[in-house]
């Protein structure tokens, strides 16, 4: 290991680059291309260094080196309150963890059963997004919406979705609506009206839970829902 690191970091950046797989480099990245992006369920794991390169491990100087372009690289699945504080901890030890965030898929779910309050934790979430300063990529599933309070306007409100027009960095999002009740509809009309108005800069689908195209905001073809 010492001789790697006797390297040029240039050298020692191609390896690495290697050793992390890098199939699509950010400045490709496409909407269709999303899916492609490595993604890690950090929900899955009890320590992050178990789902990080084996390289990671070996020292904290290619710990330092590797970490950021492994998170340039991958898409962190976060599904829970606890999983968002963990990632948050592990970010503040990486050298430009935050900045080096470029996409994410975050769960506003029902199954935050670990954080009994879900407008707080809703609040703890938007903060982790809004902290990922260069974030490009965001896949944003709901599927809280036996959570949300009756009434259509309310539930926009307590989803908190506003905060999307503040991701300055962002490119690409992906929102996932169950397919029930009004709720999609008026995250439609909002997409509509409100974000895609302020944010024509970036490209939205809004897809099912499942991932079924229903509307794209920013191509030249646009369905209606």
């Amino acid at each position: 290991m010492s001789l790697l690191l006797q390297l040029p970091r240039e050298l020692r950046d191609l390896i690495y680059a290697y050793v992390v797989a890098v199939d699509v480099p950010p400045e490709s990245l496409t909407m269709e291309k999303i899916d492609r992006i490595p993604h890690y369920e950090v929900w899955n794991h009890k320590k992050f260094a178990e789902f990080l390169p084996s390289i990671y491990r070996t020292n904290k100087q290619l710990e330092q080196e590797v970490a950021p372009l492994f998170l340039r690289n991958t898409r962190l699945c976060i599904s829970s309150m606890s999983q968002c504080i963990l990632m948050t901890k592990w970010l503040l030890t990486v050298g430009r963890g935050f900045e080096s965030t470029l996409c994410l898929q975050i769960h506003l779910s029902q199954r935050y059963q670990d954080f009994p309050d879900l407008a707080t934790t809703y609040e703890i979430v938007w903060a982790f997004i809004l902290r990922c300063s260069n974030l490009t990529d965001l896949v944003l599933v709901v599927d809280c919406y036996r959570c949300t309070p009756a009434d259509k306007r309310a539930q926009l409100a307590f989803l908190r979705l506003e905060n999307l027009i503040g991701v300055k960095s962002l490119r690409r999002l992906v929102l996932r609506v169950p397919v029930c009740g009004k709720l999609i509809m008026q995250v439609s009309f909002w997409l509509r009206d409100v974000f895609w108005q302020e944010r024509g800069d970036v490209h939205v689908r809004l897809q099912t839970i499942s991932g079924i195209d229903l509307k794209d905001f920013g191509s030249q073809s646009e369905e209606d829902v």
